[in-house]
Protein backbone atom coordinates (compact mmCIF):
# COMPACT_ATOMS: atom_id res chain seq x y z
CA UNK A 1 0.00 0.00 0.00
CA UNK A 2 1.27 3.62 -0.82
CA UNK A 3 0.25 6.25 1.47
CA UNK A 4 0.79 9.75 0.33
CA UNK A 5 0.55 12.19 3.45
CA UNK A 6 -1.16 15.95 2.79
CA UNK A 7 -0.01 18.27 5.45
CA UNK A 8 -1.01 21.99 6.31
CA UNK A 9 -1.66 24.88 3.77
CA UNK A 10 0.51 26.56 0.77
CA UNK A 11 -0.36 29.81 -0.68
CA UNK A 12 1.32 32.72 -3.61
CA UNK A 13 1.39 35.90 -5.76
CA UNK A 14 1.78 37.35 -9.23
CA UNK A 15 3.74 39.19 -11.35
CA UNK A 16 4.25 38.63 -15.23
CA UNK A 17 7.85 37.68 -16.48
CA UNK A 18 9.05 35.76 -18.98
CA UNK A 19 11.36 33.01 -18.17
CA UNK A 20 13.28 30.46 -19.35
CA UNK A 21 12.36 26.55 -18.69
CA UNK A 22 15.37 24.27 -17.66
CA UNK A 23 15.78 20.63 -17.19
CA UNK A 24 15.26 19.12 -14.08
CA UNK A 25 16.76 15.83 -12.46
CA UNK A 26 16.09 13.59 -9.66
CA UNK A 27 12.42 12.53 -10.57
CA UNK A 28 11.00 11.54 -7.21
CA UNK A 29 6.85 11.46 -7.22
CA UNK A 30 4.66 14.72 -8.37
CA UNK A 31 3.28 17.18 -5.83
CA UNK A 32 -0.17 18.92 -6.29
CA UNK A 33 -0.80 21.97 -4.07
CA UNK A 34 -4.90 23.36 -4.19
CA UNK A 35 -4.99 27.24 -4.50
CA UNK A 36 -7.80 29.08 -3.92
CA UNK A 37 -9.16 33.06 -3.40
CA UNK A 38 -10.88 36.00 -5.38
CA UNK A 39 -10.06 38.19 -8.21
CA UNK A 40 -9.65 41.47 -7.22
CA UNK A 41 -8.77 43.06 -10.76
CA UNK A 42 -8.82 43.36 -14.51
CA UNK A 43 -7.54 45.10 -17.60
CA UNK A 44 -9.88 44.28 -19.99
CA UNK A 45 -8.22 45.68 -22.73
CA UNK A 46 -9.86 43.46 -25.38
CA UNK A 47 -13.32 43.33 -24.08
CA UNK A 48 -13.45 39.42 -23.46
CA UNK A 49 -13.46 38.62 -20.32
CA UNK A 50 -17.17 40.76 -19.85
CA UNK A 51 -19.78 38.57 -19.05
CA UNK A 52 -17.38 35.92 -17.77
CA UNK A 53 -14.47 36.83 -15.18
CA UNK A 54 -15.85 39.68 -12.80
CA UNK A 55 -14.08 41.08 -9.42
CA UNK A 56 -14.97 38.97 -7.15
CA UNK A 57 -15.45 36.02 -8.53
CA UNK A 58 -13.81 32.62 -6.68
CA UNK A 59 -10.33 31.72 -8.26
CA UNK A 60 -9.40 28.18 -7.52
CA UNK A 61 -7.35 25.89 -8.95
CA UNK A 62 -3.86 23.39 -8.76
CA UNK A 63 -0.19 22.91 -9.72
CA UNK A 64 1.66 19.83 -9.76
CA UNK A 65 5.72 20.10 -9.38
CA UNK A 66 8.35 17.17 -8.35
CA UNK A 67 9.92 18.31 -4.54
CA UNK A 68 12.96 16.52 -5.55
CA UNK A 69 13.95 18.60 -8.51
CA UNK A 70 17.43 20.09 -8.48
CA UNK A 71 17.96 24.03 -9.72
CA UNK A 72 19.36 24.76 -12.82
CA UNK A 73 22.44 27.16 -11.97
CA UNK A 74 21.63 28.13 -8.27
CA UNK A 75 23.18 30.93 -6.40
CA UNK A 76 23.36 31.45 -3.08
CA UNK A 77 20.19 34.20 -3.67
CA UNK A 78 18.32 33.14 -5.92
CA UNK A 79 17.26 29.45 -7.92
CA UNK A 80 15.15 28.03 -11.04
CA UNK A 81 13.33 24.64 -11.07
CA UNK A 82 12.20 24.14 -13.96
CA UNK A 83 9.90 21.84 -15.64
CA UNK A 84 9.15 20.56 -19.34
CA UNK A 85 7.21 17.81 -19.19
CA UNK A 86 3.40 16.51 -17.99
CA UNK A 87 2.01 16.07 -15.13
CA UNK A 88 3.70 19.18 -13.78
CA UNK A 89 2.27 22.54 -14.40
CA UNK A 90 -0.60 24.70 -13.13
CA UNK A 91 -4.67 24.64 -13.96
CA UNK A 92 -6.86 27.56 -12.42
CA UNK A 93 -10.80 27.77 -12.84
CA UNK A 94 -12.78 31.00 -12.65
CA UNK A 95 -16.58 31.13 -13.14
CA UNK A 96 -16.19 27.55 -15.27
CA UNK A 97 -13.43 29.17 -17.49
CA UNK A 98 -10.03 27.18 -17.26
CA UNK A 99 -6.62 28.61 -17.36
CA UNK A 100 -3.79 25.90 -17.64
CA UNK A 101 -0.68 24.32 -18.70
CA UNK A 102 -0.43 23.06 -22.06
CA UNK A 103 0.51 19.18 -21.53
CA UNK A 104 2.18 19.16 -24.56
CA UNK A 105 4.21 22.04 -24.22
CA UNK A 106 5.24 22.30 -20.39
CA UNK A 107 6.78 25.54 -20.01
CA UNK A 108 6.35 25.40 -16.07
CA UNK A 109 8.95 26.05 -12.86
CA UNK A 110 8.97 27.59 -9.64
CA UNK A 111 11.57 30.50 -8.23
CA UNK A 112 13.03 31.01 -5.00
CA UNK A 113 14.95 34.29 -3.98
CA UNK A 114 16.29 34.05 -0.50
CA UNK A 115 17.58 38.15 0.70
CA UNK A 116 17.95 38.84 -3.04
CA UNK A 117 17.79 42.34 -4.89
CA UNK A 118 19.70 45.75 -3.05
CA UNK A 119 16.73 45.79 -0.62
CA UNK A 120 16.90 42.11 0.37
CA UNK A 121 13.82 40.27 -0.03
CA UNK A 122 12.56 36.58 -0.21
CA UNK A 123 10.64 35.49 -2.52
CA UNK A 124 8.47 32.46 -3.85
CA UNK A 125 7.20 32.23 -7.36
CA UNK A 126 5.19 29.83 -9.41
CA UNK A 127 5.08 30.71 -13.40
CA UNK A 128 3.52 29.08 -16.66
CA UNK A 129 3.78 30.23 -19.99
CA UNK A 130 2.46 29.26 -23.36
CA UNK A 131 -0.65 28.07 -21.67
CA UNK A 132 -4.14 26.84 -22.89
CA UNK A 133 -6.61 29.38 -22.01
CA UNK A 134 -10.38 28.99 -23.05
CA UNK A 135 -10.73 33.11 -23.31
CA UNK A 136 -8.33 34.34 -26.15
CA UNK A 137 -8.58 36.58 -28.73
CA UNK A 138 -8.97 35.74 -32.25
CA UNK A 139 -4.93 36.07 -32.83
CA UNK A 140 -3.34 34.58 -29.54
CA UNK A 141 0.12 35.17 -28.77
CA UNK A 142 1.65 34.56 -24.96
CA UNK A 143 -0.01 34.11 -22.35
CA UNK A 144 0.99 33.72 -18.71
CA UNK A 145 -0.06 32.27 -15.22
CA UNK A 146 1.99 33.73 -12.25
CA UNK A 147 2.28 33.39 -8.69
CA UNK A 148 4.11 35.11 -5.88
CA UNK A 149 4.48 35.43 -2.38
CA UNK A 150 7.30 38.07 -0.96
CA UNK A 151 8.88 38.44 2.25
CA UNK A 152 10.26 42.29 2.67
CA UNK A 153 11.83 41.40 5.32
CA UNK A 154 13.96 38.74 3.92
CA UNK A 155 13.60 36.83 7.54
CA UNK A 156 12.01 33.59 6.25
CA UNK A 157 13.93 31.64 3.71
CA UNK A 158 18.01 30.67 4.66
CA UNK A 159 18.47 29.29 1.44
CA UNK A 160 16.71 28.68 -1.98
CA UNK A 161 15.85 25.19 -1.57
CA UNK A 162 12.61 23.94 -3.74
CA UNK A 163 9.29 24.26 -0.62
CA UNK A 164 8.50 21.01 -0.35
CA UNK A 165 5.21 21.25 1.48
CA UNK A 166 2.98 23.86 1.85
CA UNK A 167 4.02 27.50 3.00
CA UNK A 168 1.85 29.62 6.06
CA UNK A 169 0.03 32.45 4.41
CA UNK A 170 0.12 34.30 7.36
CA UNK A 171 3.87 34.35 7.19
CA UNK A 172 4.08 36.11 3.97
CA UNK A 173 2.70 39.75 3.85
CA UNK A 174 2.54 40.24 -0.37
CA UNK A 175 0.39 37.95 -2.30
CA UNK A 176 -1.23 37.24 -5.83
CA UNK A 177 -1.55 35.72 -8.82
CA UNK A 178 -1.98 37.24 -12.24
CA UNK A 179 -3.10 35.60 -15.59
CA UNK A 180 -2.50 37.30 -18.59
CA UNK A 181 -2.91 36.91 -22.09
CA UNK A 182 -1.25 38.84 -25.17
CA UNK A 183 -2.62 38.79 -28.93
CA UNK A 184 0.16 38.31 -31.93
CA UNK A 185 1.18 41.58 -31.65
CA UNK A 186 2.23 40.81 -28.23
CA UNK A 187 -0.71 43.73 -27.37
CA UNK A 188 -1.77 42.70 -23.60
CA UNK A 189 -5.62 41.05 -24.32
CA UNK A 190 -6.76 41.03 -20.79
CA UNK A 191 -5.10 40.74 -17.27
CA UNK A 192 -7.11 39.40 -14.38
CA UNK A 193 -5.44 39.94 -11.09
CA UNK A 194 -5.95 37.57 -7.48
CA UNK A 195 -5.81 37.28 -4.45
CA UNK A 196 -4.99 33.75 -3.25
CA UNK A 197 -6.59 33.34 0.58
CA UNK A 198 -5.52 29.50 1.16
CA UNK A 199 -3.60 26.60 -0.11
CA UNK A 200 -3.32 22.81 0.46
CA UNK A 201 -1.58 19.77 -0.07
CA UNK A 202 -4.45 18.72 -2.39
CA UNK A 203 -3.40 15.51 -3.76
CA UNK A 204 -0.69 12.91 -5.69
CA UNK A 205 -0.67 10.83 -8.03
CA UNK A 206 -0.06 6.83 -7.87
CA UNK A 207 2.78 5.93 -9.65
CA UNK A 208 0.79 2.73 -9.96
CA UNK A 209 -2.12 3.60 -11.43
CA UNK A 210 -1.72 7.52 -12.24
CA UNK A 211 -5.27 7.71 -10.71
CA UNK A 212 -5.72 11.54 -8.41
CA UNK A 213 -8.40 12.74 -6.47
CA UNK A 214 -7.93 16.28 -5.52
CA UNK A 215 -10.15 17.14 -2.46
CA UNK A 216 -10.71 21.04 -1.14
CA UNK A 217 -9.33 22.22 2.31
CA UNK A 218 -11.05 20.98 5.19
CA UNK A 219 -13.20 17.91 3.87
CA UNK A 220 -13.56 15.67 7.83
CA UNK A 221 -12.16 12.87 7.58
CA UNK A 222 -13.70 9.74 5.53
CA UNK A 223 -12.71 6.94 2.86
CA UNK A 224 -13.36 6.99 -0.54
CA UNK A 225 -12.97 3.88 -2.72
CA UNK A 226 -12.73 3.98 -6.61
CA UNK A 227 -12.86 0.55 -8.43
CA UNK A 228 -13.39 -0.20 -11.74
CA UNK A 229 -16.48 -2.07 -12.47
CA UNK A 230 -18.82 -3.35 -15.42
CA UNK A 231 -21.18 -0.59 -16.21
CA UNK A 232 -24.09 -0.37 -14.55
CA UNK A 233 -25.70 2.61 -16.32
CA UNK A 234 -25.76 1.89 -20.17
CA UNK A 235 -23.77 5.38 -22.59
CA UNK A 236 -26.21 8.48 -23.37
CA UNK A 237 -27.24 8.57 -27.00
CA UNK A 238 -24.27 9.03 -29.20
CA UNK A 239 -21.70 8.09 -26.80
CA UNK A 240 -20.06 4.30 -26.01
CA UNK A 241 -18.36 3.36 -22.45
CA UNK A 242 -14.71 3.09 -23.39
CA UNK A 243 -12.60 -0.13 -21.94
CA UNK A 244 -11.91 0.09 -18.46
CA UNK A 245 -13.36 3.36 -18.52
CA UNK A 246 -16.52 2.90 -15.73
CA UNK A 247 -15.38 3.29 -12.20
CA UNK A 248 -17.83 2.71 -9.38
CA UNK A 249 -17.37 5.18 -6.70
CA UNK A 250 -18.23 4.93 -3.43
CA UNK A 251 -17.42 7.59 -0.06
CA UNK A 252 -18.41 8.37 3.32
CA UNK A 253 -16.65 11.49 2.61
CA UNK A 254 -19.50 14.45 2.46
CA UNK A 255 -18.72 17.26 -0.18
CA UNK A 256 -20.30 20.21 1.43
CA UNK A 257 -22.50 22.20 -0.78
CA UNK A 258 -20.75 24.29 -3.69
CA UNK A 259 -16.89 22.65 -3.24
CA UNK A 260 -16.11 20.26 -5.87
CA UNK A 261 -13.15 17.39 -6.34
CA UNK A 262 -10.83 17.02 -9.51
CA UNK A 263 -10.82 13.76 -10.36
CA UNK A 264 -8.65 12.61 -12.96
CA UNK A 265 -8.39 8.78 -14.46
CA UNK A 266 -5.87 7.35 -16.67
CA UNK A 267 -7.19 6.10 -20.23
CA UNK A 268 -5.55 2.93 -22.37
CA UNK A 269 -5.30 4.85 -25.95
CA UNK A 270 -5.65 1.08 -27.51
CA UNK A 271 -9.82 1.01 -26.27
CA UNK A 272 -10.48 4.87 -27.87
CA UNK A 273 -11.56 4.32 -31.70
CA UNK A 274 -12.06 8.26 -32.15
CA UNK A 275 -8.99 11.11 -31.80
CA UNK A 276 -8.50 11.27 -28.18
CA UNK A 277 -9.16 15.24 -27.56
CA UNK A 278 -12.66 13.55 -28.45
CA UNK A 279 -12.99 12.13 -24.73
CA UNK A 280 -15.55 13.24 -22.29
CA UNK A 281 -15.76 12.25 -18.62
CA UNK A 282 -19.21 11.59 -17.48
CA UNK A 283 -20.72 11.17 -13.86
CA UNK A 284 -23.96 9.53 -12.92
CA UNK A 285 -26.13 11.43 -11.05
CA UNK A 286 -29.11 10.55 -9.28
CA UNK A 287 -31.76 11.39 -10.16
CA UNK A 288 -30.69 13.33 -13.46
CA UNK A 289 -28.20 10.57 -15.08
CA UNK A 290 -25.10 11.06 -16.59
CA UNK A 291 -23.64 14.28 -16.80
CA UNK A 292 -20.75 15.62 -18.80
CA UNK A 293 -18.18 16.57 -16.39
CA UNK A 294 -15.16 16.92 -18.67
CA UNK A 295 -12.34 19.48 -18.07
CA UNK A 296 -9.49 18.57 -19.99
CA UNK A 297 -7.87 15.86 -21.73
CA UNK A 298 -4.46 15.27 -21.74
CA UNK A 299 -3.34 13.16 -25.22
CA UNK A 300 0.32 13.22 -23.90
CA UNK A 301 -0.11 11.11 -20.76
CA UNK A 302 -3.46 9.98 -21.73
CA UNK A 303 -5.07 11.47 -19.00
CA UNK A 304 -8.80 13.02 -18.49
CA UNK A 305 -9.89 15.17 -15.76
CA UNK A 306 -13.28 16.03 -14.33
CA UNK A 307 -14.79 18.64 -11.87
CA UNK A 308 -17.50 16.72 -9.82
CA UNK A 309 -19.65 18.03 -6.82
CA UNK A 310 -20.25 14.25 -6.05
CA UNK A 311 -19.06 10.93 -5.33
CA UNK A 312 -20.72 8.09 -7.47
CA UNK A 313 -20.21 5.96 -10.95
CA UNK A 314 -18.06 7.68 -13.11
CA UNK A 315 -17.58 6.73 -16.90
CA UNK A 316 -15.03 7.88 -20.00
CA UNK A 317 -16.95 7.83 -23.37
CA UNK A 318 -16.13 8.62 -27.15
CA UNK A 319 -18.90 9.72 -29.54
CA UNK A 320 -20.74 6.72 -31.23
CA UNK A 321 -23.50 7.35 -33.75
CA UNK A 322 -24.70 3.78 -33.29
CA UNK A 323 -26.37 1.71 -29.98
CA UNK A 324 -24.67 2.61 -26.99
CA UNK A 325 -21.90 0.02 -26.51
CA UNK A 326 -20.24 -0.62 -22.74
CA UNK A 327 -17.43 -2.24 -22.95
CA UNK A 328 -16.15 -4.32 -19.67
CA UNK A 329 -13.46 -2.78 -17.01
CA UNK A 330 -9.83 -4.06 -17.16
CA UNK A 331 -7.88 -3.05 -14.68
CA UNK A 332 -7.39 -4.92 -11.78
CA UNK A 333 -6.55 -2.07 -8.31
CA UNK A 334 -8.80 -0.41 -6.24
CA UNK A 335 -8.13 2.81 -4.81
CA UNK A 336 -8.38 3.89 -1.26
CA UNK A 337 -9.05 7.62 -0.11
CA UNK A 338 -8.70 8.99 3.72
CA UNK A 339 -9.53 13.26 3.42
CA UNK A 340 -7.68 14.38 6.50
CA UNK A 341 -9.13 17.18 9.04
CA UNK A 342 -7.57 20.39 8.45
CA UNK A 343 -4.82 19.01 7.09
CA UNK A 344 -5.56 18.38 3.75
CA UNK A 345 -6.04 14.37 2.50
CA UNK A 346 -4.18 11.20 2.91
CA UNK A 347 -4.35 9.58 0.25
CA UNK A 348 -3.89 5.30 0.21
CA UNK A 349 -3.48 3.67 -2.98
CA UNK A 350 -3.87 -0.21 -2.94
CA UNK A 351 -2.90 -2.05 -6.05
CA UNK A 352 -4.51 -5.74 -5.90
CA UNK A 353 -4.40 -8.23 -8.64
CA UNK A 354 -8.02 -10.11 -9.50
CA UNK A 355 -6.60 -12.44 -12.11
CA UNK A 356 -5.86 -11.78 -15.26
CA UNK A 357 -2.96 -9.35 -14.28
CA UNK A 358 -2.95 -5.65 -14.81
CA UNK A 359 -3.86 -4.20 -18.61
Amino acid sequence: MNVFRHPARFVLLGVVLAFIVSATSAYAAPVSIGIRGVVNGLNDQAGLLSGKVAPGQVIEGVYTYDNAALPASPSSTQAWYGFSSSPFGMALFINGYHFRTDPANVQFGIQVHNDQGTTPQDEIGVYSSDNIFDIVPASVGSTYMVWVVIDASAALLTDTSLPIGPLDLSLWPVNGLQIQCDDSTHATAYRVMATITETWNAGTADPDTGVTIVYPPGIPPGDTTVTPAEPGHGAPTGFRIVGGGYFDISSTVVIPEGEYVLITIPYDPATVTVAEENLRLFHWKDPGGWEDITVSVDTVNNTITGRADSLSPFAIMEPFDGEPVATPASSPWSLVLSAGLGLGAVLAIRQRMRGGGVR
